[in-house]
């Protein structure tokens, strides 16, 4: 009569540990293949996503040589480059032009702003400036397409 217990059901079936053993073992290869898996798509986007949407803009180089020749202190150039930030964002209000005037001047600045960092390093005022930049962008869209309009129609009467 055979053993009706757990463990006489074990010793019944002799295959039950190199099977159970297989398995695990595929299991932990799965495993191993999945987060190789991962990593290299994490590493593919982290590679891939900066240098196609966040590559400096052409001219860096032939600026970031200007302000090394010019010997361009660093708080001078951060000046000069808010400087031209606000200038430009008076001139598009005062003369109500059209916001594709706005990426020509934008990617000539962004140009600068890139020597910039490279010539002076990462700091607050980077950030702050390329924070002012955007925040202008925006402001000056924004204000072609609606007040804009509005100038241009009060213009007309």
């Amino acid at each position: 009569m055979a053993d009706p217990s757990p463990q006489g059901a074990k010793s019944a079936d002799p295959e039950s540990g190199p099977r159970r053993a297989g398995r695990i073992g595929r299991r932990i290869a799965l495993a191993l293949w999945a987060l190789a898996m991962l990593y290299i798509v994490v590493v593919g986007f982290a590679s891939v996503v900066p240098q196609v949407f966040f590559r400096e803009p052409e001219g860096t180089d032939a600026q970031a040589a200007r302000l090394v020749d010019e010997g361009t202190e660093c708080e001078a150039e951060a000046e000069a480059l808010m400087d031209g930030l606000l200038e430009r964002a008076g001139e598009h209000v005062a003369e109500v032009r059209p916001a594709a005037t706005l990426a020509p001047y934008f990617h000539r600045w962004d140009a600068r702003h890139a020597a910039y960092l490279r010539h002076c390093g990462e700091s607050s005022s980077a950030a702050d400036l390329r924070r002012l930049r955007y925040r202008l962008e925006l402001t000056l869209r924004r204000f072609s397409r609606e007040e804009g309009a509005i100038v241009h129609r009060l213009d007309r009467r």
